[in-house]
């Protein structure tokens, strides 16, 4: 760890982004309340189905593909906030632990573009 790492933790030290507990950018609790996306979702758009589908009554126009981890409500705003507006780095890092573990890894050779 740096000196800087250090004298950060020790001046700010990290807090939930929801509830204030001290320890993590997200604590489990606040992290297991956020609206996941169930795993039955729209096989293009991502959006919950009732049953699989490759392709929902819902789906945007020019949509190829789209996933998502949970919605996009205030909670989820205000982890995305954290770390595009506030510079915490850490709430980068949950987020991308939860794409990675509640979406489909796109096909090879397609590109991402996050969205917010």
């Amino acid at each position: 760890m740096s000196l800087a790492s250090l004298v950060t933790d020790l001046l700010a030290p990290e807090a939930c982004v929801w509830c204030g507990t001290p320890g993590n950018v997200a604590c489990a609790a606040c992290l297991a309340s956020l609206a996941w996306v169930p795993a039955c979702r729209c096989g293009r758009c991502g959006m919950p189905t009732p049953v699989p589908a490759a392709r929902c009554a819902e789906c945007p126009p020019g949509v190829a593909r789209a996933e998502q981890a949970c919605a996009y409500d205030r909670r989820a705003a205000s982890l995305v906030a954290a770390f595009k507006d506030r510079g915490r780095a850490s709430a980068a890092s949950v987020a991308g632990r939860a794409m990675a573990v509640r979406c489909r890894p796109p096909p090879p050779g397609v590109p991402l573009v996050p969205v917010p």
